[in-house]
């Protein structure tokens, strides 16, 4: 639904509640797969390591995806302005949690709410497509990329977080997807607000770029 996309608020919450659903879903990956007596931290260190595989054998974006132009100030301005659009478009009303949302299909055992999974998946992808869209000054190309690998990050683990019913092994290797998407997304993002910011780059509230700077 519309109310699951990212937002900045909702990150650290989400933080919050990373290792509860990591421990459940550990205890039904070792109940239903009978692992035996496999310690968190070999289950932790498996799922990093096919995490890190997966994404790495996943399509990155790379500098010949995007539109990359010059430092000219207007063109700094003009980008700031139609990231913040962009994220603004798909800031949902309500903010709602991935990782809630999973942690609730594992309490349940619910597959209909795996559905909401894939369509906030949808959604991401959505605002990273409209994200490849911009053109994006030189300076900022690398955070730029790494908000586009963050999404694509976002996409993925929220993709498997959804296949968690059929395969817990998936739905706890998505969580270290997901969570390392939206590190890279909200530190890229925050980088870009900073140099903004120190460049004394000014917008009209309530436009794009005064929400890449305030968040307001």
């Amino acid at each position: 639904t519309g109310s699951n996309k990212i937002n900045p608020d909702a990150v650290s919450k989400e933080k919050n509640i990373t290792d509860d659903v990591s421990t459940s879903l550990v205890s039904n990956y070792l109940n239903l797969k009978q692992y035996g007596d496999l310690s968190d931290e070999t289950i932790e260190s498996i799922v990093k390591s096919t995490s890190d595989y997966v994404f790495s054998n996943t399509k990155q974006t790379t500098s010949a995806d995007i539109k990359i132009t010059n430092n000219d100030a207007i063109k700094i301005h003009q980008y700031g302005e139609k990231l913040g659009y962009y994220i603004l478009l798909n800031k949902p009303a309500e903010v709602i949690s991935e990782l809630a949302i999973l942690e609730e299909i594992v309490d349940t055992n619910n597959p209909e709410k795996s559905k909401l999974l894939v369509d906030s998946a949808n959604q991401y992808q959505s605002l990273y497509e409209d994200l490849l869209t911009i053109e994006v000054p030189e300076t900022f190309s690398k955070q730029h990329l790494n908000i586009l690998n963050g999404l694509l990050k976002i996409i993925l683990g929220t993709r498997e977080m959804s296949e968690v019913i059929n395969d817990p092994f998936r739905g706890l290797q998505g969580v270290q997807i997901y969570q390392n998407g939206a590190d890279l997304f909200m530190q890229s993002a925050a980088e870009i607000s900073t140099s903004l910011r120190k460049n004394k780059i000014e917008y009209k509230q309530g436009s794009g770029g005064y929400y890449i700077l305030y968040g307001i």
